[in-house]
């Protein structure tokens, strides 16, 4: 619309102007002191508004080719294969929108009749027909020249991209693949607590609880094997995963209040940014990816399905819509503040959070435990021996796998 608006229409509007009030002037004389081989004023100006379209459709090209089956579906790979699939996604920016912009322009703007007027065959409007001089713009070599250099330089730089963008993707691959799948499992984890607080609390609001009380379905032997000791990096978390629960309240409250922002620029307050720093881990968010050099080799396939997987996680709701938003720090904790108070609803009387309610995501339908996907869950939220886990506690490990998240 922008384009039609503030581009197409108003260059329209002076050609018709020129043709039909003063005169259709030429731009040049011929040799022979006549404007016939000269293309007119407006012709020109309708030249640029053609330009214009065929630009327009270069950039829908890059959106339904690249964005569309290239990356948001696996459509591209099934029919191109990896390695030309990878080339375009590559390619996206001005080599891809050049390339096909040139070809638009070969295909509609390069010799013929239509090339010289889209509407020739009709006769009722002048300004679109052979009544309207065109010279030999549209059948010069210097169009050929200009269309075909344009093809090839904008395929020379996907060609360069791919290269290059494959050797670096391989390496990024080798040395994050390995990681980016533990930390997704965990997202994933998160995403699945955030999905069932979410269906507490519809069934909080409905009065109609069903799921199953705690003590008689999951029972004291299960929970202790999950919170038996386990062997993995973060098993020395534990030990000062609390160091800070003395100086907050062990209750139901949200530890952050988030409410609490300037009322001019809209952040959060110096004093709740400094209960993060004091109560959570201190680190800050980067703003981009680092990448490493090593000598691993990946396939294209594995390559594409990284930079996917990467593609997704930036985004405002990487933890799922259930958990809410976590483009920053301070969104993903309230989002996990109010997951935390969702699960709450489970045990209305009581202010803080059993595991039993997290293992609810452990139990299958006909009520038998899966003992690895419960000791998973004790792995991320780390409760205490008696199985509570407090908002502060919840809040820590969420932040963790935000941090391993926003680091990869």
């Amino acid at each position: 619309k922008l384009v039609a608006l503030y581009v197409i229409i108003p260059l329209t509007g002076i050609a018709a102007i020129l043709y039909y009030l003063v005169n259709n002037p030429p731009t040049g004389i011929s040799q022979d002191g006549s404007s016939g081989s000269k293309a007119s004023a407006s012709w020109w100006l309708l030249f640029v508004a053609r330009q214009v379209i065929t630009f327009s459709l270069a950039l829908l090209m890059q959106l339904l080719l690249i964005d569309f089956l290239a990356l948001g579906t696996r459509i591209l790979l099934r029919l191109c294969g990896p390695i030309l699939t990878l080339l375009i996604v590559q390619s996206k920016g001005y080599p891809f929108v050049i390339f096909w912009w040139s070809i638009f322009d070969f295909c509609m703007l390069y010799e013929g009749e239509f090339a010289r007027h889209w509407l020739f065959w009709q006769d009722a409007i002048g300004l679109f027909n052979t009544k309207n001089p065109s010279g030999n713009v549209v059948n010069s070599v210097w169009n050929m020249r200009i269309l075909t250099i344009a093809i090839s330089v904008s395929a020379a730089v996907a060609v360069k991209r791919f290269l290059v963008g494959l050797y670096m993707a391989r390496q990024t691959y080798a040395h994050y693949g390995q990681k980016l799948a533990r930390v997704m499992n965990k997202m994933l984890l998160v995403s699945e607590v955030a999905g069932l607080a979410k269906e507490i609390e519809k069934s909080s609001k409905n009065h109609n609880l069903v799921f199953p009380v705690p003590s008689e379905n999951f029972g004291k032997g299960n929970l202790d094997f999950a919170l038996s000791p386990v062997d993995d990096d973060d098993s020395t978390a534990g030990t000062s995963h609390r160091r800070a629960v003395s100086i907050v309240d062990e209750g139901g409250d949200d530890v952050i209040d988030m409410t609490n922002r300037d009322p001019l620029t809209g952040s959060l307050n110096h004093s709740e940014k400094l209960k993060i720093m004091q109560l959570l881990e201190r680190w800050e968010e980067p703003d981009r990816y680092s990448n490493h050099h090593l000598d691993e080799v990946a396939s294209i396939s594995a390559v594409l399905r990284f930079r996917n997987a990467l593609a997704m996680m930036e985004k405002q709701f990487p933890f799922s819509y259930a958990f809410g938003p976590a483009d920053t720090r301070e969104a993903f904790i309230e989002s996990a503040q109010k997951v935390y108070s969702r699960l709450l609803m489970r045990t209305p009387d009581q202010i803080v959070l059993h595991f039993e309610t997290l293992a609810l995501l452990a139990m299958h339908k006909d009520g038998t435990i899966d003992h690895q996907r419960a000791k998973d869950l004790v792995k991320l939220f780390r409760p205490d021996r008696q199985g509570k886990l407090t908002m502060l506690d919840f809040l820590k490990s969420a932040d963790r796998v935000y941090k391993e998240y926003r680091l990869l």
